[in-house]
């Protein structure tokens, strides 16, 4: 039985920036908040029915950018389902995060950093590097945990450590990583190889290794697909969309995860307990089948074939192995 259910929730397409590794190709959508709260009522009632917790995580687009962002967040924390905000940290300014703050359901607050001041500001725009900074500062001012994303690509493999190192600095409760899926606006070319991810988990490794330091600062996490290959596991990641995890897009249509773009149905005409019973798309993907080509490896069980939604950008089949394992038995 389901313990714990995570919605990704994408309350609004609208965007300050325009980052060049971005999967959204518009971003005009900014949805009604009665349309936005008919959805969360279909969540909780979902998680009621199977007698769990909830989650959400909200984003967009920039969430700061909602209109809707505090009403939907009240409305939230009525059913009692905890929440946490994805944001690119540029709008974070005082009161900002002291209203955030007054929220006891706030887990906590991601912000989006791809790199050194050049690199950041080369994917997402000159001085987004500076505010997104400014906004962990103030976040820490008011004692939110914050949480740093870095989205690993070709462009910033070699940033890991300057990142690393920028977190600690500012005192962020958490730093993790996972690789650029090459869809929307990102460029294929642009995504490690095998023997480049190799690299790049090692050096993770090393900067995990650090969380157990006197003076730690900030938890290094090395649970995503592939990386219990860096020698650093903090467990094996199997992929959970579809089964324990789901993406509502900015448009309410019912994604197993927002990089495995796959329509399921429309929350605005579907039920989403049907939808989850129904789906022979989701039936599938809890079935948790390993591919052909793993089922040899003693992880097969636990890893399930890695990260499926580079399979299916890749291949168009979710079914397949993550064409960057380089594990060797």
């Amino acid at each position: 039985m389901i313990q714990n259910f995570l919605f990704q929730w994408h309350i609004t397409n609208q965007c300050n920036l325009r980052c060049s590794h971005c999967y959204q190709t518009d971003y005009a959508q900014d949805l009604k908040l009665e349309t936005l709260l008919s959805v969360l009522q279909q969540l909780n009632q979902f998680r009621k029915y199977w007698n769990a917790k909830g989650h959400i995580n909200l984003t967009g687009g920039e969430p700061l950018v909602s209109r809707n962002l505090f009403p939907v967040l009240d409305a939230i924390t009525e059913t009692g389902m905890t929440f946490a905000l994805l944001t690119n940290g540029t709008l974070i300014h005082k009161e900002t995060a002291k209203k955030l703050a007054e929220y006891q359901k706030l887990k906590y607050i991601q912000v989006s950093v791809d790199g050194s001041r050049e690199i950041h500001d080369s994917i997402r725009g000159k001085g987004n590097f500076d505010k997104a900074v400014s906004g962990i500062r103030m976040l820490k001012k008011y004692h939110i945990p914050v949480s740093v994303s870095f989205t690993v690509s070709r462009t910033n493999q070699h940033c890991l450590h300057e990142v690393c190192e920028i977190c600690r600095k500012q005192k962020v409760d958490y730093f993790w990583t996972d690789r650029m899926i090459p869809f929307g606006h990102a460029d294929r070319k642009n995504c490690l190889s095998a023997e480049e991810l190799q690299k790049f988990v090692s050096e993770l490794a090393g900067e995990a290794r650090q969380n157990h330091g006197l003076f730690r600062k900030t938890f290094v996490k090395t649970g995503r697909a592939l990386q219990f290959l860096s020698g650093c596991s903090q467990g094996i990641y199997h992929c959970e969309a579809g089964d324990s995890f789901f993406t509502i897009d900015e448009h309410c249509n019912l994604l197993p995860c927002r990089r495995m773009p796959i329509k399921i149905g429309s929350l605005l005409k579907e039920n989403l307990l049907d939808l989850y019973l129904n789906s022979e798309i989701l039936q599938d993907l809890r079935k948790h089948s390993i591919p052909a080509e793993c089922l040899a490896c003693e992880h097969a069980a636990a890893c399930r074939g890695g990260l499926k939604c580079l399979c299916y950008a890749v291949f168009q089949d979710y079914h397949q192995k993550d064409p960057n394992c380089f594990y060797k038995k």
